[in-house]
C-alpha cells in the first residue's frame, strides 16, 4: 500500500461500521480542524495481536475525558473494532491508528460540548519503526524525572472548555526573603496564568479555622499536647484567619464572571496573633494551658521539631511554620468591595473556633451539619487525638460497648496524645480504620 493516505484501497472503521478508505471523510467544520478537540492512540500490531491494546483502549478513553469528550464507545467495543479492520485490511502486522474527536455540530465555539463525539479507527502495513537501526545498534541514557508542569493545568483547562480558574492560595507577603512554601504560593498563580487561557482568579487566605484544615489542625495540637505553650518573638506577629464558611462564600462568589479576573485577599471580620490564637482556641476548648515567653528560637528550628510531634505530615507541617516569621494580614479587601458579606454576616474567630472543636460523626462532604465539621474526606489525622482514641477502639470494641468510648474525653489531653501517638506506630491500623466517629 503506497501513495497518499488519502487515496488507498482498504476499510476504515468509522462510527461502529466500516466504510471504504477513500468514503472516509469528514466536513470542513469538523470541530477537530478547528481547536484539535481530538486524541489519539498509535497502536502496532505483530502476528495478529496489537501490542497492550486495551490499554490503548483505556488511556484513549481517559485522554478524551480530559477534553470533556465522552466516546460512545466502550473499551471492549473499541478493542473488537480494531481487530475487525485489521481483519479487514488482511493485516496480521502493521500500525492501528485510533482517533476520537468531536465533529460537527450545532456548535463551533470552543467548548462545543453539543457537538458529537467521533470514532474512527485505521490501520496500515509500516514496517520496523527504526528500520534498519535496530540492527546497528542504539544509544540509550535515563532521563530524570520530572513532574508535570502545572502550566499543563491551564491549557487542559481551555482545552475542556473550561472558562474561569479559581484558585485557593495563601497571602505572600511583601518580602525578599520569604520561604519556599509562601514563594510557591505565587508561582503556582503565574503557572495557571497564561495568554489566552481561562480567567484565573487568585484567592489567598491566611489560617482557615474549620476542622480538617491544616493549620488549623495544628493549632489544636499544639494547644492540646502542651501545658506550657511556648510563645517565640514571632508569636506576635498579626494574622488575619477566616472561618472556613467564609471562603466558601467567597469562592463560589469568585465563580461569578461579574467578578474580574485577578489576585484577591480574603479575611474575616477581626485580626489576632499568633499567640493569641493559641489561647483563644485553649479556652473555648476548656483546657488550661500557660504561655511561656521564649526567645532566640527561629522557625527553622521550630519546623523540624514540628514534623517529630505532631501528627501532620512532617513536610507540610514545616512548610507552614517556617510562614510564621511573616505577618499574615490583608494587602487589600477588594473582593470583599465587589461582593456582598454572608446574610449573617462574617464568622468571628471565637465562632469559628467554637464550631470547629465539636467533634460529631464524620459525614460526607454535601451532608455536613456546618462546613466547620470534620468530613469524611478530611485527613485521618484530623480531629485531634481524643477523636483518634475512639475510632482506634471502636476497631476491637463491640459495638455495644460504643457508648462507653464516650469516657475516653475525660483523658487528660497530653495523656490522649502519647496513647494515640503509640497506637498509631505499634498497632499500625493506619488505613484499616474506617472513617467513622462516634458521636
Amino acid at each position: 500500500m503506497a501513495g497518499s493516505y488519502e487515496d488507498r484501497d482498504g476499510k476504515i472503521w468509522m462510527d461502529g461500521k466500516l466504510v471504504e478508505w477513500r468514503d472516509a471523510q469528514v466536513h470542513v467544520l469538523t470541530h477537530a480542524l478547528h481547536y484539535a478537540s481530538a486524541v489519539f492512540e498509535g497502536e502496532r500490531c505483530y502476528n495478529g495481536k496489537i501490542f497492550k491494546g486495551t490499554e490503548h483502549s483505556q488511556r484513549l478513553h481517559h485522554s478524551a475525558n480530559l477534553l470533556d469528550m465522552e466516546i460512545p464507545f466502550t473499551v471492549e467495543e473499541i478493542d473488537a473494532a480494531k481487530d475487525a479492520v485489521l481483519k479487514a485490511n488482511g493485516l496480521t502486522d502493521g500500525y492501528v491508528r485510533a482517533l476520537a474527536f468531536r465533529g460537527a455540530g450545532d456548535e463551533m465555539g470552543v467548548s462545543a460540548i453539543g457537538n458529537p463525539v467521533r470514532l474512527a479507527i485505521a490501520t496500515w502495513g509500516w514496517g520496523a519503526y527504526y528500520g534498519d537501526a535496530k540492527m546497528k545498534g542504539a544509544k540509550l541514557d535515563i532521563s530524570k524525572w520530572k513532574r508535570p508542569s502545572p502550566e499543563t493545568i491551564p491549557t487542559a483547562a481551555k482545552a475542556a472548555g473550561v472558562r474561569r480558574i479559581v484558585y485557593l492560595g495563601g497571602f505572600v507577603p511583601d518580602d525578599d526573603s520569604l520561604s519556599e512554601h509562601l514563594t510557591s504560593r505565587a508561582e503556582v498563580a503565574a503557572a495557571l496564568t497564561v495568554d489566552g487561557g481561562p480567567d484565573v482568579v487568585w484567592l489567598g487566605a491566611a489560617i482557615v479555622i474549620g476542622a480538617g484544615s491544616t493549620s488549623f489542625e495544628m493549632l489544636r495540637y499544639v494547644a492540646d499536647r502542651f501545658l506550657l505553650l511556648p510563645m517565640p518573638e514571632w508569636s506576635a506577629n498579626p494574622i488575619d484567619p477566616i472561618a472556613v464558611t467564609d471562603v466558601l462564600h467567597y469562592l463560589v462568589a469568585a465563580a461569578d464572571p461579574k467578578v474580574p479576573a485577578g489576585a484577591y485577599d480574603i479575611r474575616g471580620p477581626e485580626t489576632t496573633t499568633y499567640g493569641d490564637l493559641l489561647r483563644t482556641y485553649a479556652r473555648i476548648a476548656g483546657i488550661r494551658r500557660t504561655p511561656v515567653p521564649v526567645y532566640g528560637v527561629d522557625t527553622g528550628l521550630v519546623s523540624k521539631v514540628t514534623g517529630l510531634i505532631l501528627p501532620v505530615p512532617a513536610g507540610l507541617a514545616g512548610d507552614l511554620v517556617e510562614s510564621l516569621d511573616f505577618p499574615m494580614i490583608a494587602l487589600q479587601d477588594g473582593l470583599r468591595a465587589l461582593v456582598p458579606d454572608p446574610p449573617d454576616g462574617l464568622v468571628g474567630i471565637e465562632d469559628a473556633i467554637r464550631r470547629a472543636v465539636t467533634s460529631p460523626p464524620r459525614r460526607p462532604v454535601d451532608k455536613l451539619g456546618d462546613p466547620h465539621h470534620l468530613a469524611d474526606t478530611d485527613p485521618d489525622w484530623a480531629g485531634g487525638d481524643t477523636l483518634r482514641l475512639k475510632l482506634l477502639a471502636s476497631v476491637v470494641t463491640p459495638p455495644v460497648a460504643w457508648p462507653v468510648l464516650g469516657l475516653l474525653g475525660f483523658v487528660p489531653r497530653p495523656v490522649a496524645a502519647a496513647v494515640r501517638t503509640g497506637l498509631d506506630h505499634v498497632v499500625g491500623v493506619i488505613g484499616l480504620v474506617p472513617k467513622r466517629i462516634l458521636a
